[in-house]
C-alpha cells in the first residue's frame, strides 16, 4: 500500500528509512520518490515531523490538548526533554512552539510551491 509499484525495497530498507526519518538524519539507501507511493510519502512526512518536533513535544501537546493534567513526574520528564527550567505556563509554551513550526513550514511550503510551479 505504501510501497510504489515496481519498487524492490526490502523490510530492512523500510526500517532504515523510518529510523532515519524519525531521527532526522536524512540518510536513505533508495530514493523515497521511487520507493514509496503517495500514501507512503505522506507517512514519511509524518515521521519527519515527529522527529523534527521531538517525541516529548508531541506527547505533551496531545496530553494537554485533551485537557488531561500531567503528573509531576511527567511534567519533569517533558521539562527535561525540552530543556526548560520551569513548568509555568506550559500550555502556552507548547502552543507557541507548534504555532511557530507550522507558520515557518507554511511559508517554506508556499515558497517552494511557487518556485516549482514556475519550473514546471
Amino acid at each position: 500500500m505504501s510501497q510504489a509499484f515496481g519498487s524492490q525495497a526490502t523490510y530492512f530498507d523500510h526500517f532504515f528509512h523510518s529510523a532515519s526519518l524519525v531521527t532526522v538524519t536524512g540518510l536513505v539507501d533508495t530514493p523515497i520518490a521511487q520507493t514509496y507511493s503517495f500514501f507512503g510519502q505522506i507517512i514519511c512526512l509524518i515521521l519527519m515531523e515527529i522527529g523534527g518536533l521531538g517525541v516529548m513535544t508531541i506527547v505533551a501537546s496531545v496530553v494537554t490538548a485533551f485537557g488531561k493534567r500531567m503528573s509531576l513526574s511527567e511534567r519533569l520528564a517533558v521539562q527535561e526533554g525540552l530543556n526548560r527550567e520551569d513548568t509555568t505556563d506550559f500550555r502556552s509554551f507548547l502552543s507557541t512552539i507548534l504555532r511557530y513550526v507550522f507558520v515557518i513550514e507554511g511559508i517554506g511550503f508556499l515558497s517552494f510551491l511557487f518556485i516549482f510551479q514556475k519550473q514546471a
